[in-house]
C-alpha cells in the first residue's frame, strides 16, 4: 500500500480536477513564475533564499530547511506574497527535481496548517494540482481540515471523492471532517451515506455521532437523532456533554421539553457534566412553552450548579417574559436584577429588551434603558438604533425617529435600509407619500440602494391612495434597479386594486405574476 501511495504522489493527473478551481494568488502560475532579474540579467535578492533553500534540501538537511522556510513565510515583511508564491519560484528553479518540490510542498502545507493559515493551505493545494502533483496522505488531512475551517465545504467533498478514487484510505478523522462538510451543506442524505461507508471501514468516533445528531436535530428529524444516540451505546461509545447538549436542544426546539429534562437527568446518572449551553437550551425550551415560572427557577439552578448566567442567558428569559402575560414590567425587573449582579449586557441582549419595550409603545423607557447601558460602557450598534427608530415610528413620533437616525450618523454608524424603511413605511401609512419619496431620495443619496422591502412599501403606499399608475412605475423602477418583485409586491397591488373594485386589472396583474414565476 505504501509503495502504491508513493507512486500516486508523483504521477501527473491525466485530467484536471474540480479542485483546481480553488482560488490562489495570481502570482503563482507555474507558467509565469515572474522571477525578477536585474538589468545585467542576474537574479536579484529575492532568489537568494530560493537557492539557499534548494541547497538545504539537496543536502538532506530537512529540519534546517523547515525552519528556514518557516521564517521566510512568517517574517514581516516577507519577500514572498504568499506560500504559493514561494513554491512557484522554487518550482521554476528546480524544474528537474520532482522530489524536492514535493518535500517543499509538504513543508509549506505543514507550516501553514500549524500556523492556522487555512486560506494559504487551500492555495497551495490548488497550485500543486495545477502542476499535476498530489500531497502525501498525511497532508491530505491537513488540507481537509483547512478547507473545513475556511468553510469551503464543496471543495472538501470534491477532494475526498478524488482521493478515494485514487486509492487513498481515509481515517476516522478525515471521515469526520467530510461528514461535517456534508452536514454544513445541508446534505444529510450524503452525510448518512458517508457514515454507512465509514462504518464498514473504520470505527466511528463520538465526534461523528455528534455532527450527525446535530444535523438531524436541525432538520427536525429528532427520532432519527434518537436512533443514533442509542447506537452509540451499542458501540460502547460514551456520549459526552456535546452529545447531550445537542439532543437536549433538539428536543426543546421540537417542543418536547419534558423529554429534554429527562435527558438532563440521564446526564446526572451517567456523571456527564452539564455546561451553560445545557441550561440555556432548557431555559429556551421552557420560555417557548410559556412555562415562565419554571424558567425563573432554572436561573437559580444555573447558579447552584456553579455557573454564572451571562447576557445570553438573560436574553433568553427576557424574550420569554416579553412574550408572556407578564410583559415589559417583569422584563425590566429582571434586567435591573442582571445589572445589580454585574451581568454584562451586550447589543444582542439589549436589542431584545428594547424591542419588547418599543412593541408595547414604551419607547421613552427604551431610551432610558439604552442611556443607562451606554453609561455602563455599551456601544450601541445598528440593530439597537434600528429598534429605537422603528419604535418611534410605531407611535408616530417621526421627529424623534429622524433625530435617532441623525444621532446614529453622528456616532459614526451608517443607517441601513431597515432604519430608512421604518421611516418611509410610517410616512406611507400616514399618507404623506411625498415625505416617503423624499426619504427614499435621502437613502439613495447616502449610497444605500432601496431594497425589495423599500419598493414594496411604496407600492402599498401608492396603492392605498389608488395611484395605480405610480404603483406600476415603482414596479418598473424596481426591476430596472435589479430587484425582482416578489409575492408581496404583487399582493399589495392586487389587494389595493380589489379594494378599489378594479377586479379585472387585479386578475391581469395576477396572471402576469404567475407567468413570470414571481411566487417566491
Amino acid at each position: 500500500m505504501a509503495r502504491r501511495l508513493s507512486k500516486l504522489q508523483y504521477c501527473p493527473l491525466t485530467a484536471p480536477s474540480k479542485l483546481s478551481a480553488i482560488p490562489f494568488s495570481t502570482t503563482v502560475s507555474p507558467e509565469n513564475p515572474q522571477i525578477s532579474t536585474t538589468a545585467d540579467g542576474q537574479d536579484n535578492h529575492i532568489n537568494d533564499p530560493i537557492y539557499n533553500l534548494r541547497d538545504l534540501l539537496e543536502q538532506g538537511r530537512n529540519e534546517t530547511a523547515y525552519n528556514f522556510t518557516k521564517s521566510l513565510i512568517l517574517s514581516k515583511p516577507s519577500s514572498f506574497s504568499s506560500p504559493s508564491h514561494l513554491l512557484s519560484l522554487f518550482s521554476s528553479s528546480s524544474s528537474d527535481d520532482a522530489s524536492l518540490k514535493l518535500t517543499l510542498s509538504d513543508m509549506l502545507l505543514s507550516i501553514c496548517s500549524e500556523s492556522k493559515m487555512h486560506i494559504q493551505v487551500s492555495e497551495l493545494y490548488g497550485f500543486m494540482r495545477q502542476e499535476g502533483r498530489l500531497p502525501s496522505f498525511g497532508y491530505v488531512r491537513m488540507i481537509v481540515e483547512s478547507l473545513v475551517e475556511s468553510k469551503k465545504f464543496d471543495n472538501v467533498l470534491d477532494l475526498f471523492k478524488e482521493m478515494v478514487g485514487l486509492g487513498f484510505r481515509p481515517d476516522k478523522l478525515v471521515y469526520g471532517k467530510v461528514i461535517l462538510a456534508a452536514v454544513k451543506l445541508g446534505d444529510l442524505k450524503l452525510a448518512m451515506g458517508l457514515f454507512e461507508t465509514m462504518k464498514r471501514k473504520v470505527v466511528p468516533n463520538v465526534f461523528v455521532y455528534n455532527v450527525l445528531i446535530g444535523g438531524l436535530c436541525k432538520d427536525k428529524r429528532i427520532r432519527d437523532a434518537e436512533k443514533l444516540f442509542g447506537e452509540m451505546y451499542v458501540r460502547n461509545l460514551v456520549p459526552n456533554t456535546v452529545t447531550f447538549n445537542t439532543l437536549i436542544d433538539g428536543y426543546c426546539k421540537a417542543g418536547e421539553v419534558d423529554v429534554a429534562f429527562g435527558l438532563r437527568e440521564r446526564m446526572k446518572k451517567e456523571k456527564v457534566e452539564p455546561s451553560i449551553i445545557t441550561f440555556n437550551s432548557l431555559l429556551s425550551g421552557l420560555c417557548k412553552a410559556r412555562r415562565i415560572e419554571e424558567a425563573r427557577s432554572m436561573l437559580k439552578e444555573i447558579e447552584s450548579n456553579g455557573f454564572v448566567p451571562d447576557g445570553f442567558t438573560y436574553s433568553i428569559i427576557l424574550d420569554g417574559l416579553l412574550k408572556s402575560d407578564d410583559g415589559a414590567g417583569a422584563a425590566l425587573d429582571l434586567y435591573r436584577e442582571a445589572i445589580r449582579k454585574g451581568v454584562k449586557i451586550d447589543n444582542f441582549t439589549c436589542s431584545i429588551l428594547l424591542n419588547g419595550l418599543c412593541k408595547e409603545g414604551k419607547v421613552e423607557k427604551a431610551e432610558e434603558v439604552l442611556k443607562s447601558l451606554v453609561e455602563h460602557g455599551l456601544v450601541p450598534g445598528e440593530v439597537i438604533y434600528n429598534t429605537i427608530v422603528n419604535g418611534y415610528c410605531q407611535i408616530g413620533d417621526m421627529d424623534k425617529a429622524i433625530l435617532t437616525i441623525e444621532q446614529m450618523e453622528s456616532r459614526g454608524l451608517r443607517p441601513n435600509c431597515i432604519a430608512f424603511n421604518s421611516v418611509i413605511g410610517k410616512f406611507c401609512e400616514l399618507q404623506m407619500i411625498d415625505k416617503a419619496e423624499e426619504w427614499v431620495k435621502k437613502m439613495v443619496g447616502k449610497g444605500i440602494a432601496p431594497s425589495v422591502e423599500t419598493y414594496n412599501i411604496l407600492i402599498d403606499g401608492y396603492g392605498r391612495l389608488c395611484d395605480f399608475s405610480r404603483c406600476f412605475q415603482v414596479l418598473e423602477e424596481m426591476e430596472g434597479n435589479g430587484e425582482k418583485p416578489n409575492v408581496i409586491s404583487y399582493g399589495s397591488l392586487i389587494n389595493c386594486l380589489c379594494k378599489d373594485r378594479k377586479v379585472l386589472e387585479a386578475e391581469i396583474v395576477l396572471r402576469d405574476m404567475v407567468g413570470r414565476g414571481d411566487l417566491a
